[in-house]
């Protein structure tokens, strides 16, 4: 999955709202608490984390794992649940005007029952991709 928008915001701004688990939270559909590990840095390279998110009427908590942070530009990481992993890579490049932000994701199964659901819900994590990034470009442009 691809997924990108431009930002009208310079490009550390925009690293940071998306890197700082205090922001982050408040642009991730449903979730609303990511604490890393022993204080570690939310910058850091190899750093882990809990992020916890509603679904329903349930409550998520997936580990995460800072796989690669090169600041301002790159920020990767993977969360997984005893379902799924998910890589998620963001990629910010400069822009006349502000900051472009692509981001990739790749969401595999398990076991066979939930490789068949990643690929069901694909146009779904699409849209979700979509409307993540517009609600990072709001956070970034309004504030």
């Amino acid at each position: 999955m691809i997924a990108h928008v431009a930002i009208e915001a310079p490009v550390e701004k925009v690293f940071e709202r998306l890197v700082d688990p205090d922001y982050r939270v408040q642009w991730i559909q449903n979730a609303f608490n990511i604490r890393y590990d022993g204080g570690a840095s939310c910058t850091a390279p190899g750093a882990s984390f809990v992020q916890v998110q509603k679904e329903g009427g349930k409550t998520l908590c997936f580990r995460g794992l800072n796989l690669s942070v090169e600041e301002p530009n790159i920020f990767r990481y993977r969360l997984s649940d005893h379902m799924f992993d998910i890589e998620s890579t963001y990629r910010l490049v400069t822009l006349q005007s502000g900051t472009l932000v692509q981001m990739t994701a790749e969401l595999r199964g398990r076991n066979p029952v939930t490789k068949v659901i990643s690929r069901w819900t694909a146009g779904a994590r699409q849209r979700l991709a979509g409307e993540e990034l517009h609600a990072l470009k709001q956070l970034c442009e309004g504030a």
